[in-house]
């Protein structure tokens, strides 16, 4: 809806449906809270424009979240030694091993903790 505000007719939609229900966004598209199977279940073809930008805020604010999961303790497991506990070269080697991660995001991951 060029110059207007797509809110309203995204929380119109959301009232009309019965509410958006517990732990939900706007027209009961899923937040972070939700984890990945709420934003994978949403039948995108039923979706309308206003509804779509809404959702991949709300997956990109989930993506977000799931990084914050795993760089604290990426950053931990650096200073606390995990890679010499494990023989491992670096904690970038190790992530590497067991997560199964490439070279380059294995590093930035640590970088970035």
């Amino acid at each position: 809806m060029p110059g207007g505000d797509p809110t309203g007719l995204v929380m119109a939609r959301a009232v009309a449906a019965g509410g958006p229900g517990p732990g939900r966004g706007h027209a009961g598209i899923p937040t972070p809270s939700d984890g990945h199977a709420g934003v994978a279940g949403v039948p995108l073809w039923s979706l309308d424009a206003a509804d779509t930008a809404a959702l991949l805020v709300r997956a990109a604010q989930a993506e977000a979240a799931l990084a914050g999961l795993r760089l604290a303790p990426s950053a931990h497991a650096d200073t606390a030694g995990v890679a010499e506990l494990t023989g491992a070269p670096s904690t970038a080697a190790w992530c590497r091993g067991v997560l199964r991660m490439p070279p380059g995001p294995a590093k930035a991951d640590l970088r970035l903790a």
